[in-house]
């Protein structure tokens, strides 16, 4: 299975300071990429984290996802804000596999889903 983790609108930062991005923000002692990282078997699917380009550089995101993910998972940056969610997750669909089902996660909302039982 394809996976997409959404965090690249100005929506996916922290409403304290808008500054922040939202993904990194702690729940329960591990931040809430890492409680999306957990869920995603990275051995049997493709995973791509979507994030803007400035939040890579400034939050060194894609070190992150790579310790995440056991350098399993791929970032993909997009230049600016889109025109939202679905339009973000297309783009980044186009570098997956065609054939494969598609799952799109957002990263600023929490589940107590298993995603490795989807598969």
């Amino acid at each position: 299975m394809n996976v997409i983790i959404l965090a690249a609108g100005e929506d996916y930062l922290s409403t304290k300071n808008n500054q922040y991005p939202l993904c990194l923000t702690e729940y329960k002692g591990q931040s809430i990429i890492q409680h999306i990282s957990n869920s995603i078997d990275f051995d049997n699917d493709k995973a791509l984290f979507i994030f803007q380009e400035k939040h890579i550089r400034k939050y060194h995101l894609s070190a992150i996802v790579e310790l995440l993910s056991s350098n399993k998972a791929k970032v993909s940056s997009i230049p600016d804000n889109t025109a939202g969610a679905a339009a973000s997750a297309l783009l980044g669909a186009v570098k997956l596999d065609q054939t494969k089902p598609l799952l799109v996660i957002s990263s600023n909302q929490l589940t107590d889903i298993d995603y490795t039982q989807l598969s």
